[in-house]
């Protein structure tokens, strides 16, 4: 079994190059994010402290941290979530899967007008880690990416029944790279690992089970084109599937 890993901060990094395979499977998402006109600003990831093989609570834990944020933040957050197994047999995790997910920002009118539960959780957080969050935005100051990244981690750690204690555990990001990002974050369902497991659809924004079908209908149909492609052109013969879509037996273990 191919263990080469994908490494996020390179997925991210801004002129990361897509393989055209990558190109192919990432479309139908970019579709739905430019119909939509999505701005997805950050990338989070939460893992377990042990094998999670249950797949349906991945569901129910994931579900529970989109109430939670909701919740607290009296907003709704567009987002896109994954599943992903560990497939390292050296992984004190193998076989269990962790999650991903992509989200927009909360709205700056939400940020400076922090009320009820959101604005105790802000002066807890500021005495915490001695910041002014909670001043800054009562004076209309909005948050930098980093400040609101500490504060998200923290939220999540106090909210979310799944969410590790360790820092390992929860991890959240800018997003550079949306592209590259939901590349990795699909690269699996290419191993054998259904789409149903990879990507959540439940718990994502403007996915279901029809835009499954449309998405693995849409990778066949282009299959097709680039094997007829390579077909048609005797001067490239020795370019076949493998070369073409080399990168997708590549995932992190």
């Amino acid at each position: 079994m191919n263990t080469h890993i994908i490494d996020i901060d390179e997925c991210n990094r801004q002129g990361y190059e897509l393989t055209e395979y990558d190109k192919i499977r990432i479309q139908p998402f970019k579709d739905v994010i430019d119909s939509n006109q999505v701005k997805f600003r950050f990338f989070g990831t939460i893992d377990y402290w042990f094998p999670m093989t249950t797949f349906e609570r991945l569901g129910e834990d994931t579900r529970q941290l989109v109430f939670s944020l909701q919740k607290l933040f009296k907003c709704g957050i567009q987002r896109f979530h994954f599943n992903e197994m560990h497939l390292n047999p050296q992984s004190k995790n193998y076989g269990g899967f962790h999650r991903h997910w992509v989200m927009e920002d909360i709205p700056d009118s939400v940020w400076l007008n922090p009320k009820g539960q959101l604005a105790t959780f802000m002066q807890v957080f500021d005495k915490k880690f001695d910041s002014q969050l909670y001043f800054c935005c009562l004076s209309g100051e909005v948050p930098s990416d980093e400040l609101k990244i500490k504060f998200i981690k923290k939220v999540i750690r106090d909210l979310h029944h799944s969410c590790p204690n360790g820092y390992a555990g929860l991890d959240v990001r800018p997003i550079y790279n949306i592209d590259g990002l939901i590349s990795y974050c699909t690269k699996q369902n290419t191993h054998n690992i259904p789409n149903d497991y990879v990507i959540d659809t439940g718990n994502s924004s403007h996915l279901d089970n029809e835009f499954v079908r449309r998405m693995q209908s849409y990778i066949r149909q282009h299959y097709k084109q680039q094997l007829c492609k390579q077909h048609n052109q005797p001067n490239t013969a020795e370019m076949n599937m493998e070369s073409v879509f080399a990168s997708a037996s590549h995932f992190m273990s």
